[in-house]
């Protein structure tokens, strides 16, 4: 397509030189835009994932500390190495099969949330997330995950079984002893748990912030108490000229009488109407010329172009930088006028003052030079996440829309105007419907950069609260399983005189030393692995020392609660019960 466009370009330098053409995969076209969510999805599904295999690896491992002596007396009367592998082995296969049944209908309870929190313009855009579900390579998947899983966290447990010696373990069980090689590898998993939460908590905290940053900029408008819907008038009903710029007087009678009824609504405010709802993604562009600028066929500039009334600007108290807004005077058969945007001001002026100055529309020859009568402030009309784009707005009544977007300024909450405008539109044209009522708060909620920062931020905290509270249960049950393995050394220490703070300090100085090197390690990952947020993060840099800074803040304490509990057990541990332990 390059080489054809290039030979067009050669044989018909005016029309085809700006010409030039956007291709990509119909892959990339389908999911695209939500790319990024599926693979934060999957990320953070998969650390979760690992932290639960760490935990049932944990728990498999102690189960098998404490059943050496039956696997000991196995042993004794005839059992193989090979025969205990395959009982261990079957045992967490059978957990993990279990685990996987439950998981099933939970994902199918699960999806149907997903869908569901994703807004319906973004549905509308892609219809075919309404049929994401469970299908027949989700559940081979499923399968593949459950005995991967159940072999990995069934493995360490049954290789140490098989391999322990009859006398080692009848010495060990008469002194209550501890697996050494068990310490060895629980001890890094516990670190794996707390340093994947760090990951998943610093990147949900980065697009919360992100979020916040993002929500709480001034677009340039008041989006408080506006009420948004639509109206399509049919051309059956409202014929426009067959010609540019084709005008509808029957839209602009429509247009004036609706808009005093709406007026004439106790509590409304102002009324305002364009071709497209500021921050819905929706909008068009336009290519023109400046008087006295010749510009060459094909080179014209292109911008963005909103058609608006008069009540437009006021509805959503947009400022006046020079100039005047339109008034009831810019009509048909007055001269053309226009009302341009900073951005414009800045993009096409050359540092001139725009008022005065005259542009045309190029999509017809026979198009007349508009004057720019004045400069409207910045809005982030389009994409509130993108720069204010360069924008000339139209007057309505000299060039109406028939499909007309509506802003009611209202003096209570938008919702509850809505019964009050759909009634007086059925007095205008009863075969009219109000389409897709809501207010301008829900409209730049619902944006499309919004949505891909606020949806990915609330899965991944959801991710990131699970791993947190696993990695506490991994954390709890390795300090407790400490306790309970030194408790005839607790005893002998207390019995010498050891102080309780003492027996304090001991046990806790393993939780912490596996916390902090969990977070050393969860900080170096998560300032490499947070730059696949930088196109989600706007405002926000994937290095945000203050969200790093919080979460291991947040994590250290969370994760000295949980070492706490088994230690506060280990300082009112009795000597004498402990000297007789077992």
């Amino acid at each position: 397509m390059q080489s054809v466009n290039a030979q067009l370009t050669q044989e018909h330098p005016k029309e085809n030189a700006s010409v030039f053409f956007v291709m990509e995969p119909l892959n990339q076209q389908i999911v695209g835009k939500i790319r990024p969510i599926l693979l934060i999805l999957l990320g953070a599904v998969g650390f979760v994932l690992l932290i639960t295999c760490a935990n049932v690896a944990n728990l498999v491992m102690t189960r098998s500390i404490g059943r050496r002596k039956e696997f000991a007396v196995r042993a004794a009367l005839g059992a193989t190495r090979g025969g205990l592998f395959s009982q261990l082995l079957t045992e967490s296969l059978l957990l993990s099969s279990i685990g996987a049944g439950v998981g099933l209908l939970g994902a199918q309870w699960g999806v149907s949330l997903l869908v569901a929190a994703i807004p319906e313009q973004q549905l509308q855009a892609m219809p075919f997330l309404r049929n994401a579900g469970i299908n027949t390579t989700v559940l081979l998947f499923l399968c593949a995950v459950t005995v991967l899983t159940g072999i990995l966290f069934g493995l360490a447990p049954g290789l140490q079984a098989s391999r322990s010696s009859l006398n080692d373990i009848l010495k060990d069980e008469s002194r209550a002893g501890t697996s050494t090689a068990h310490a060895r590898l629980r001890n890094p998993l516990v670190v794996a748990e707390i340093s994947i939460s760090l990951v998943l908590l610093v990147g949900a905290g980065l697009l919360l912030k992100s979020l916040h940053v993002l929500l709480g900029q001034d677009p340039g408008f008041n989006v408080h108490n506006v009420l948004t819907f639509y109206v399509n008038l049919p051309d059956s009903a409202y014929p426009s000229d067959k010609t540019p710029p084709y005008y509808s007087a029957a839209a602009v009678r429509f247009d004036h009488e609706f808009t005093a009824r709406l007026r004439s609504l106790p509590g409304v405010v102002d009324v305002g109407q364009a071709s497209a709802i500021p921050a819905s993604g929706g909008g068009g562009t336009i290519r023109f010329v400046v008087e006295g600028r010749p510009t060459a066929l094909g080179q014209e500039d292109e911008c963005q172009i909103m058609t608006v009334s008069t009540g437009y600007f006021s509805s959503l108290k947009i400022p006046l930088v020079d100039g005047r807004f339109f008034t009831a005077n810019d009509i048909k058969d007055t001269e053309g006028v226009v009302v341009v945007s900073g951005a414009f001001v800045k993009a096409y002026m050359q540092g001139e003052n725009p008022i005065g100055k005259r542009i045309r529309f190029t999509y017809s020859a026979k198009n007349p030079y508009l004057q720019i009568v004045g400069v409207a402030a910045d809005t982030a009309s389009i994409d509130i996440a993108a720069p204010p784009p360069a924008i000339i707005y139209t007057p309505n009544d000299q060039g109406p829309s028939t499909f007309l977007s509506y802003l009611v300024r209202t003096a209570g909450q938008p919702s509850a105007f809505v019964g009050a405008a759909r009634a007086a539109l059925q007095q205008m044209d009863p075969q009219l419907p109000l389409i897709q009522p809501q207010s301008l708060e829900e409209v730049a909620a619902q944006s499309p950069s919004v949505f891909l920062r606020r949806y990915p931020s609330y899965l991944i905290g959801c991710f990131a609260t699970l791993a947190v509270i696993l990695a506490v249960v991994g954390l709890y049950g390795l300090i407790a399983h400490m306790v309970l393995q030194r408790t005839r050394e607790i005893g002998i220490r207390l019995a010498l005189g050891a102080q309780r703070r003492d027996i304090m300090r001991i046990v806790l100085r393993q939780g912490i030393r596996a916390t902090l090197v969990g977070l050393a390690i969860g900080v170096i990952a998560g300032l490499g692995l947070t730059r696949l947020l930088s196109s989600l993060l706007y405002g926000v840099t994937p290095r945000d020392w203050l969200t790093f800074s919080g979460v291991t803040i947040l994590l250290l304490f969370v994760a000295l609660a949980a070492c706490a509990i088994p230690a506060r057990r280990a300082m009112r541990v009795d000597p004498i019960v402990a000297l007789r332990y077992e």
